[in-house]
Formats: C-alpha cells, structure tokens, sequence
C-alpha cells in the first residue's frame, strides 16, 4: 500500500475536497505510473470515495454505489430495503428490484433520509457522493465502517 497526499491540509491544495475525476489527476497518474491495482481517495471525513482503476479510469460514486450494493447482497446476505435521493442513479431500484428489495426514493438532504429510515428498516443509503450504511449501527458517524467495507469490496 502507499499513500500519497496524506498531509495535513486543511486548504486541500486549493482544490475542492470532493474525489472527483478532475481532483484525482494525481492519483491516476500514480496508479499508472507505479502500476498499482487500484487508487482509492476519500475527502476530509470519508464520507465521499473516489476510486481509480488500474488503467487509470475514474469510476463514478453511482457505479461504485451498485456494485457495492450487489456484492452486500449477493454475497454477504444482507437483505432489507434500501433508500435514496433523487440525484442517485435509478439503476440502484433496478438492482433491488432483481434482488426483491424496495427502493425508496427521497427528496435531497439527510433529514428525509433520516425519516425514512425511522418508519422503515433500512440497511444502506445513498446521499449525495456517499454512501451509509444502517445495520446494526446507526446511520450517522459511521465513516470507518463503511470505508472499511469499500476496502473489502474492493480487495
């Protein structure tokens, strides 16, 4: 494993903290470069991921959203609905829908999220550029579960 960018900074080197495929130029160089797997960035409380194939191919949050929740489902069993907002890709209720599984859609910002997930039993969300997950934790301050899981989702 290497690391690179991992000063301090609270400017984030003038760029916008969001990984995003125009704020990881030096990640994709990196795994080009050094012939890495894989490149995988957070923002400041890592909440938000950025991943970088290994040929150098940034892979959108919604891409990344999917394939996490099918691997969840497919292979570790979880099962229960799942919610999100209206900016997240709608390929999300297909994949619930083949698994049996309801997929809410909520308007944008986590107070709606947060009312769904008190009328229903929720085990994964989707706000905005992240992901949470709600199983047996709560849907808030999990960040390092849920890195933790996208690094075993990815290994």
């Amino acid at each position: 494993m290497e690391t690179i960018h991992e000063r301090h900074d609270t400017l984030f080197g003038g760029k916008l903290p969001a990984p995003s495929a125009a704020t990881l130029r030096a990640l994709q160089t990196h795994v080009i470069e050094h012939k890495c797997d894989i490149g995988i960035a957070t923002d400041g409380d890592a909440d938000r991921i950025g991943v970088i194939d290994d040929t150098g191919r940034f892979l959108h949050p919604n891409d990344i959203l999917v394939l996490l929740y099918y691997y969840l489902v497919k292979y570790k069993g979880w099962k229960g609905p799942v919610v999100r907002n209206i900016c997240t890709t709608h390929r999300l209720d297909r994949m619930a829908e083949e698994f049996g599984q309801q997929c809410y859609e909520v308007p944008v910002g986590f107070k709606h999220i947060s009312a769904k997930i008190s009328n229903v039993y929720i085990f994964f969300i989707k706000l905005n550029n992240s992901v949470n997950f709600h199983k047996k934790c709560p849907p808030y301050n999990n960040n390092s579960i849920l890195f933790l899981i996208k690094i075993k989702f990815f290994q």
